[in-house]
C-alpha cells in the first residue's frame, strides 16, 4: 500500500465492512473498521482467533483516544505526545460503546499508533483497524 489509490482503495474495503492486509512496524496485521461488530467477527473467523483474545485498535489521531477509552490518566497523554506514532500500546478502561467483541470481553481496550506509513495513513483516514500480529 504504497500509493495513494492503494490507501483508499483499503479505506473503501474497510467501510464497506471488508478486511484489508496491512505493514505494521513488526508484522503485517489484518484489519477490519473496529466500530463494525460483523467486520471484527471475520477476523475471528479468518484467522481462527479464540473470542477471548482481544484486539489492539489502530488509531490516526490522540484525539481518538476518547472514542475508545474512559478515565484516561492524565500522565498518559505525555506517554503519548512523546511516542506516538510507534510501538506504544496504551490498554485503557474500555468506553461504554466499546463493544465486548474489540476487548475480547475484557473491560479494558487497547490502543495503538502506529508509525508504519501504511497502517498510519489507512488509521488517519477514519477507519481505526483491530489487528492481528
Amino acid at each position: 500500500m504504497k500509493h495513494c489509490s492503494d490507501i483508499d482503495n483499503a479505506v473503501k474495503i474497510l467501510q464497506k465492512g471488508g478486511l484489508v492486509v496491512f505493514p505494521t512496524e513488526t508484522v503485517y496485521g489484518l484489519g477490519a473498521d473496529a466500530k463494525n461488530p460483523d467486520a471484527v467477527s471475520a477476523i475471528f473467523q479468518a484467522k481462527q482467533r479464540p473470542a477471548k483474545h482481544p484486539f489492539i485498535v489502530h488509531i490516526g489521531t490522540i484525539n481518538e483516544m476518547h472514542n475508545w477509552g474512559t478515565n484516561i490518566p492524565e500522565d498518559t497523554f505525555a506517554l503519548v505526545r512523546r511516542y506516538w506514532p510507534g510501538l506504544l500500546t496504551l490498554v485503557l478502561k474500555r468506553a461504554s460503546d466499546v463493544t465486548e467483541i474489540i476487548s475480547g470481553g475484557q473491560d479494558t481496550v487497547a490502543l495503538r499508533m502506529p508509525s508504519g506509513s501504511s497502517s498510519f495513513q489507512v488509521g488517519s483516514l477514519r477507519s481505526s483497524l483491530p489487528r492481528i500480529r
